[in-house]
């Protein structure tokens, strides 16, 4: 089974081999394709990175929030509760705010949805 990927740029159609990886998934990286992530970029020697640009969203939305307030959830059930710590201090808001704005506007300019 091979996937097709079309180049934004100049519409080249690559296929690329559709398997699952056997080895340990990379940060921008997808896991199963192994392929590079589009929405990826440096925070200081970190690297942030979304899967789409609703994920970029519920990023920022969190990220960005000066009062995060628990649900009935369980704490550790929630896809926010397993992001890296270096994302969570506050020290590091500014830089991460910035970034997803970077990539909101990268995934708005090349017509993500």
């Amino acid at each position: 089974m091979a996937v097709r990927s079309r180049c934004a740029g100049c519409n080249h159609i690559s296929l690329f081999p559709a398997r699952p990886a056997v080895h340990a998934s990379r940060d921008g990286y997808d896991p199963y394709f192994d392929l590079p992530l589009f929405l990826v970029e440096p925070v200081g020697r970190e690297l942030l990175w979304a899967w789409n640009p609703a994920h970029v969203e519920l990023l920022a939305d969190w990220l960005g929030a000066t009062l995060r307030e628990r649900s009935g959830t369980p704490y550790h059930w929630t896809m926010v509760s397993r992001l890296p710590g270096w994302m969570k201090i506050a020290s590091m808001r500014q830089p991460v705010m910035r970034v997803l704005g970077h990539l909101r506007d990268r995934a708005r300019t090349e017509g993500l949805s």
